[in-house]
């Protein structure tokens, strides 16, 4: 039966779950139709809260995520229809929601407020370049992996270890972050544990180096592998 066949007019969506592979509708003629979340790149770039957070639009003819800017209809799940939306416009899109997503959190104005972020990447300062982001690619990549998911985070030098750079969010986005990590280590984006693993290999560069400057001022081997907050 093709799309011409089928009437879909009186179909309404009647519930929905979406979870971190699949997007679930109940239909109001009592089907229950399951499509894979990377079918709407939007949805799979959103943080898990920002998923969650959809409307019925269209007296239930379509699915609305404001915060992602996306919408689903009836039609798409009834026909298995993926996303449309060219790669030049998830591009643009995903450029203005990291510039948007940067200026959320300055981890320096929260220290200073009292308001400590949450730190849960560091790295040898002496591997950054002048605005404090690090040259290894694989830590630039999960930087940007996690704000693309919707993570507010940026780099932060703490006054109380100077040697060393942090990414940094706020504490209130902890789950967020925790979210994010686990979905990119299941689709195979990093390996399990990449963030402990790559900061134990920036230090141990600087370390093993015998022209490298001190960095007696970095964090124990233990607090570099979990996340951490600052006072």
């Amino acid at each position: 039966m093709t799309s011409s066949t089928v009437d879909t007019q009186h179909i309404r969506v009647a519930a929905l779950v979406v979870t971190d592979d699949r997007i679930t509708a109940e239909l109001s003629d009592g089907r229950t139709i399951s499509v894979p979340l990377s079918w709407y790149p939007r949805l799979c770039h959103g943080a898990e809260e920002e998923r969650r957070n959809w409307r019925l639009i269209g007296s239930g003819r379509g699915i609305h995520w404001p915060q992602l800017d996306d919408d689903i209809s009836v039609e798409n799940f009834v026909f298995g229809q993926p996303s449309t939306e060219s790669q030049a416009s998830l591009k643009r899109w995903l450029d203005d929601r990291n510039k948007g997503d940067e200026k959320v959190i300055d981890p320096s104005a929260c220290h200073m407020s009292g308001e400590n972020p949450w730190t849960f990447f560091a790295f040898p300062r002496v591997l950054a370049d002048t605005e404090n982001l690090p040259v290894d690619e694989q830590a630039r990549r999960i930087l940007l992996a996690i704000q693309q998911h919707g993570v507010p985070a940026a780099t932060w030098v703490s006054p109380l270890t100077p040697g060393v750079v942090y990414f940094a969010c706020p504490y209130e986005s902890r789950k967020a972050l925790n979210d994010a990590m686990e979905l990119l280590e299941r689709q195979g984006e990093f390996e399990i544990g990449f963030l402990a693993k790559r900061s134990e290999h920036l230090f141990s560069l600087v370390e093993k180096s015998p022209d490298a400057p001190d960095v007696m001022d970095s964090p124990s081997s233990s607090d570099k592998m979990k996340p951490q907050s600052n006072s």
